[in-house]
């Protein structure tokens, strides 16, 4: 990409609010996707998990906290004047007790939300990718993009791991 900058007066205001809305809702989701993959990472840290499967975790936490700063250079050059997505991350997520119930629930997020979920997301992006003419735009989408598949290994490994017993 040429320019990962805006020009803001090539666009109307109403447009401008709607895509801001929209990037707005996707820093949100990358900061759930954030505090869900540390959550996981505790439980799989709780369960035992071989280093492989915890490095493959932080990994997955560090890329989407980085989504979160994509979304924040977007939401920056779109002009939000109150960019949440650059806040600092909090991590309060305590350490789980490994059980069954915990066993089940994190297989489940795993296969649902990582293995099944995140192919999904990337043919979203990918899509997105495609029809967009703002090179800024192009850029942000092309970052998420990246790490898709990479979290769906990852959920496939990891699911494959907790249930490697059952």
């Amino acid at each position: 990409m040429k320019s990962r900058s805006l020009d803001r007066a090539r666009y109307s205001v109403d447009l401008l609010k709607r895509v801001t809305a929209g990037w707005r809702r996707l820093a949100e989701r990358e900061r759930h996707g954030a505090l869900q993959a540390a959550r996981i990472t505790a439980e799989l840290t709780a369960l035992g998990a071989p280093p492989s499967i915890l490095t493959l975790a932080a990994h997955v936490v560090q890329e989407k906290v980085r989504h979160l700063e994509v979304c924040g250079r977007v939401l920056t050059e779109l002009g939000a004047a109150d960019t949440r997505a650059a806040r600092p991350v909090e991590f309060a997520i305590g350490l789980p007790r490994a059980s069954l119930a915990t066993e089940t629930s994190l297989a489940r997020t795993l296969v649902s939300d990582f293995a099944l979920g995140k192919p999904l997301t990337a043919s979203s992006f990918a899509t997105a990718r495609a029809i967009v003419r703002e090179p800024l735009i192009a850029w942000a989408y092309t970052e998420l993009l990246h790490d898709e598949t990479r979290h769906a290994t990852f959920g496939a490994k990891a699911a494959a791991w907790v249930v490697r017993h059952w």
